[in-house]
């Protein structure tokens, strides 16, 4: 059977993550990279058409994941996070940043992605354990910083009764300003888990309804 690449969600977060990754670069308030403007716009437009390509491919996913479509995203994807890596490092706004990082992260992530189902729009994006480093009290929310192995995540929720060292498992969505804090993720509920913080969760055994909810509004801006 033909694999309706087209319609595939992780290859439409995909899309998303390059279209996000393209406004927050050609944003006024946005730092520049340590590459040139054409440089810049050449590996931009490589990845797209190299998505564009592998959109009405129509090949079997395992088959995308080791093709060279899929590793010329991959290192366009690097060329620019390390561009990029200087200004996020030194101080860029909290916003433009947490984008830059989740369209890289999605990118970055592609291939390992299209190995595993992609029935739900959180197919295409990591879910992972983190651990509450700290936490914090704002209006009526809660924003706390988590630990997910080698990376941190804010992430401010309404979930009540956390409390530091907690660990549960977050969807890296989309950042999202929630109550003049960026988010960088949405935990899946309050039910914390024994596993190490930074394992990489699979959506089909979650609940992930909300989560899938959301991007799906924001695939739609496509």
């Amino acid at each position: 059977m033909v694999h309706q690449t087209d319609k595939d969600s992780r290859l439409k977060v995909a899309e998303l993550a390059l279209a996000i990754l393209k406004s927050t670069i050609f944003s006024k308030s946005s730092v520049r990279p340590g590459l040139s403007k054409e440089a810049t716009n050449n590996l931009l437009s490589k990845i797209e058409s190299q998505l564009m390509a592998i959109k009405y491919s129509y090949m079997e996913p395992n088959k995308l994941a080791a093709s060279d479509m899929i590793m010329d995203i991959h290192e366009s994807a690097k060329q620019l996070y390390l561009s990029y890596k200087e200004a996020m490092d030194s101080g860029m706004g909290d916003f433009p940043q947490a984008n830059l990082l989740w369209a890289f992260n999605v990118l970055a992530g592609l291939s390992r992605r299209l190995k595993n189902p992609g029935k739900k729009p959180t197919h295409g994006i990591d879910i992972i354990a983190v651990t509450i480093r700290n936490i914090s009290k704002q209006g009526e929310l809660w924003v706390t910083r988590s630990n997910a192995g080698k990376r941190e995540f804010t992430i401010v929720t309404n979930i009540k009764g956390l409390a530091a060292g907690d660990t549960l498992i977050a969807a890296l969505l989309p950042p999202a300003t929630v109550g003049g804090v960026v988010s960088q993720a949405m935990f899946l509920g309050p039910e914390k888990v024994d596993i190490e913080a930074g394992t990489l969760m699979k959506p089909e055994e979650l609940e992930t309804k909300e989560a899938d909810g959301i991007l799906y509004n924001e695939l739609k801006s496509l």
